[in-house]
């Protein structure tokens, strides 16, 4: 009895440590690449984001414009005005679970 539940406290704190280091990461992918122009609040108030024309992840309208499918697009291939980058394009640079936690981080900012 005592080897089962040791072996689920293991199982346990696992997982917790893994979601933790997730949310971690997520802030830190945030904060490395989209505060500049999203801010750290995702409204755009930025003097890049001003510039850029981006829009405010605060809006609950604006955040139902966008599948999370079409975040995870942009997030891989940028977004671009004729011939203009408005958005860089990370393309590998995130995991696709990388990306997926963008899209929740950014989802958090509705009000």
């Amino acid at each position: 009895m005592k080897l089962k539940f040791y072996s689920l406290l293991i199982v346990a704190s696992t997982a917790f440590s893994f979601s933790f280091a997730t949310a971690a990461d997520v802030a830190e992918n945030w904060a490395k690449n989209c505060v500049l122009c999203h801010g750290k609040d995702g409204s755009g108030n930025t003097v890049t984001g001003k510039k850029n024309k981006v829009r405010d992840y605060r809006d609950p309208k604006v955040q139902a414009e966008f599948s999370d499918e079409k975040m995870i697009k942009t997030i891989t291939e940028g977004v671009y005005v004729g011939k203009k980058e408005r958005m860089e394009a990370f393309g590998d640079k995130f995991t696709p679970e990388e990306k997926q936690a963008l899209v929740g981080y950014i989802r958090k900012f509705k009000k």
